[in-house]
């Protein structure tokens, strides 16, 4: 997420960021016990939850959300080009530096020599396809790659699909839709199936556009943030699904506490204690709670 400004750097730079990891408000309040009537935090609860999220992508120097973006490779091998990030998905590949479309049909992703976990940080030629990477003059930059980065170990169920869809056709300048009524689950039972601070992704191919939900009005109208993290607002028909992401559940849980302890700590802060012989008692703040770091170290 690139979002510690929130929505300016939306508005600047089409990708939200931090939003798309941070819980709901909803969520968020829910884990705080606040009351329905307590809403004079609402702001810096969300705010706590947007530094969480920028905090845990610097310490795993990873992101737990998906951005559309395009890389330059050098030539290594012949069958292998090795991206050197998360990847999720590769949308398109070109060789002979840029100048030929290569056909996505004949490569294999892969997670090191894992063909069945993702991220992926790799690409293999099919050894029975009998194409070859290639390039001209030099082998730098020869490998264009269309990438979709982001870390997500079960990228296949990645994507929740929300059992609704657009109940009208939605042009590429709007930004309020029409969607199916929120109450209902969503196709893995969770409901509502549609709040505000969500990622969603509506269309596929070449219309596949990332939209962030600014508001949703507990119906069917929701405000957008249209063709966000590297996507493009395209025209889409009506009955077209909606389906939102949904993060790692351990980095979803770390980015809670974690916003949740901050938030604490604003109100009430805590510290602890070091005695030494030369300058006495020293109080120290506390760093991140343990179950966080013990959650976000192996990623």
């Amino acid at each position: 997420f690139q979002a510690e400004d929130g929505i300016r750097d939306a508005q600047e730079s089409r990708g939200l960021g931090d939003v798309y990891k941070r819980q709901t408000l909803r969520e968020m309040r829910s884990y705080l016990s606040l009351a329905s009537q307590n809403t004079q935090d609402d702001d810096r609860i969300l705010d706590f939850t947007r530094r969480a999220s920028r905090a845990i992508d610097s310490y795993t120097r990873r992101k737990f959300y998906p951005e559309r973006k395009t890389f330059k490779f050098d030539y290594a091998k012949s069958d292998e080009v090795r991206f050197d990030r998360d990847v999720l998905e590769l949308k398109g590949l070109s060789d002979l530096n840029g100048a030929s479309g290569f056909g996505l049909g004949v490569l294999f992703l892969s997670c090191g020599d894992d063909y069945n976990r993702s991220p992926y940080d790799r690409a293999r030629v099919n050894s029975n396809s009998g194409s070859l990477f290639n390039y001209q003059g030099t082998t730098q930059q020869a490998i264009h790659a269309d990438l979709l980065l982001g870390y997500h170990e079960d990228y296949d169920y990645a994507w929740i699909y929300s059992n609704g869809t657009l109940t009208a056709s939605l042009a590429s300048a709007i930004t309020t839709a029409s969607v199916s009524a929120s109450s209902g689950e969503n196709e893995i039972g969770l409901s509502p199936r549609y709040e505000s601070n969500q990622l969603w992704k509506i269309g596929s191919g070449a219309s596949e556009e990332f939209v962030y939900t600014k508001s949703f009005d507990g119906g069917s109208l929701v405000e957008l943030i249209r063709g966000i993290n590297g996507t493009v607002a395209h025209d889409h028909a009506s009955d077209t699904p909606v389906y939102v992401w949904g993060v790692e559940p351990e980095i979803k849980f770390a980015t809670v506490r974690l916003a949740q302890w901050q938030y604490e700590q604003a109100q009430n802060p805590i510290y602890s204690k070091l005695v030494t012989p030369q300058f006495g008692t020293i109080e120290m703040p506390f760093t991140w709670p343990l179950d966080v770091q013990d959650k976000l170290k192996r990623f």
